[in-house]
C-alpha cells in the first residue's frame, strides 16, 4: 500500500481551473475499486494530482505518479465520510464509507454521473494571500482593510463568503478544516486504526463553476460549503468528508 504525506514546510497553494494544466478536475473516473461492493454506484472524482508538478504539495513513498480524490457524492444525502487507499496508477480501495447504500435517485444531491472536466494548475499562495486567509480562519474580531478584501476578491473570483467562494485551497495547514470534526482512520493496517489521527489537508474544494456553469451541483449549488480531502498522516491513506458554514 504507498503512503502520501505533504511536504514537511506545509506551504499553502491555490488552484486555478484553466484550458491547460497538468491537474484534471472531473471527468471520468480513472481508477479500479471506484464501486463500492454491492453496488453500482461510484465515487464521483474531483480531481486528479499530477505528483511530478513541482508545486504538488504530496509525496509518495512509491512509484505511483497521481493522486487522485474521490468522494461519495450519490451517498449520505452528499454527505458521506470516505476513506481508501491508492493501490496503483489505475486501482484504489475502499478502506470505509459511514454510509455504504447509495441514495435514491429521487434524493441524490448530485445527479449526474461525473462532474465537468476541466484542466487545473496549483499555485503557491503569496505571503500577503496566506496571511490574510489565516487571520481570517483564526480571528473574528478584527476586520479586513480595503486592500485586504482586494486581494480577497482576486483570491475568491465573486462575492466574500465565510468558506471562501470559488477559491479551492491546496495544501497548507488550514486549521478550520482540520478542526472541522474528529478525523479517525479505518484503515487496519494502520498504527492509529481506529483512533483519533491528525489530518494533513490535500485540498478544500467549494461547489465552483466548471466552464462557466455550476448547475450541474443541483442540492449545493452556490452552498457555502467545501469537499474536504486530506491523509492520515500516520499510514498516508485518503480521507474525505464535507463541512457546511
Amino acid at each position: 500500500m504507498a503512503k502520501f504525506q505533504l511536504k514537511k514546510d506545509y506551504r499553502p497553494y491555490r488552484m486555478v481551473l484553466k484550458d491547460k494544466g497538468p491537474h484534471r478536475f472531473g471527468g471520468p473516473a480513472a481508477h479500479y475499486g471506484v464501486i463500492p461492493t454491492g453496488t453500482e454506484t461510484p465515487l464521483h472524482h474531483f480531481l486528479f494530482m499530477d505528483l511530478s508538478d513541482p508545486n504538488c504539495p504530496v509525496r509518495t513513498d512509491s512509484s505511483i505518479n497521481n493522486l487522485p480524490l474521490y468522494y461519495p457524492l450519490k451517498y449520505g444525502q452528499g454527505g458521506p465520510e470516505v476513506q481508501y487507499s491508492v493501490k496503483s496508477n489505475t486501482e484504489i480501495q475502499i478502506l470505509y464509507m459511514s454510509d455504504e447504500i447509495p441514495d435514491e435517485e429521487e434524493n441524490q444531491y448530485v445527479q449526474v454521473s461525473v462532474l465537468p472536466e476541466s484542466r487545473a494548475e496549483i499555485i503557491p499562495l503569496e505571503y500577503e494571500e496566506a496571511r490574510i486567509l489565516g487571520f481570517r480562519e483564526a480571528d473574528s474580531y478584527f476586520q479586513p482593510n480595503d486592500d485586504d478584501i482586494a486581494i480577497l476578491h482576486h483570491l475568491y473570483g465573486q462575492d466574500i463568503i465565510s468558506m471562501g467562494g470559488n477559491l479551492i485551497r491546496i495544501g497548507g495547514v488550514q486549521m478550520g478544516v482540520r478542526h472541522a470534526q474528529d478525523v479517525v482512520c479505518r484503515n487496519q493496517e494502520c498504527q492509529l486504526y481506529g483512533r483519533r489521527v491528525y489530518f494533513d489537508v490535500i485540498a478544500a474544494i467549494p461547489p465552483v463553476p466548471i466552464n462557466g456553469s455550476d448547475d450541474f451541483w443541483y442540492e449545493f449549488q452556490g452552498g457555502d460549503m467545501q469537499f474536504c480531502f486530506g491523509l492520515c498522516h500516520y499510514c498516508g491513506t485518503v480521507i474525505a468528508f464535507n463541512r457546511a458554514s
